[in-house]
């Protein structure tokens, strides 16, 4: 599959509790590639609201590991993944992976 753009997939993993019972994350940065390709974009008419939606399909290399609590951060915007992981399959093997990421900006 070719792709074009670099992201990185950020995921919190869960650690040891800390002293108070908390569970600490260890947040993890991912390098790869990816293509982005837009779904829906919209913008708030309030003038005291300034926040606009985005969201966008995007197609990872096969060998990208993503879980659907990740965030893929792509020219400096940082998108949830919404939904389930996409595994596409061509003639029996695995061709590449889309999932759907959101991004709420201002």
């Amino acid at each position: 599959m070719i792709t074009h753009e670099t992201c990185d997939i950020v995921t919190k993993v869960a650690g040891p509790r800390d002293d108070f019972g908390v569970v600490t994350y260890t947040t993890t940065h991912t390098a790869g590639r990816c293509e982005m390709s837009p779904l829906y974009g919209s913008e708030t008419v309030d003038p005291s609201v300034d926040q606009v939606h985005t969201r966008l399909r995007c197609f990872l290399p096969a060998r990208t590991v993503i879980t659907p609590a990740a965030q893929v951060v792509w020219r400096g915007t940082t998108f949830n993944v919404q939904g389930s992981i996409e595994k596409h399959v061509n003639r029996g093997r695995l061709h590449h992976l889309e999932c759907i990421v959101e991004g709420v900006a201002g």
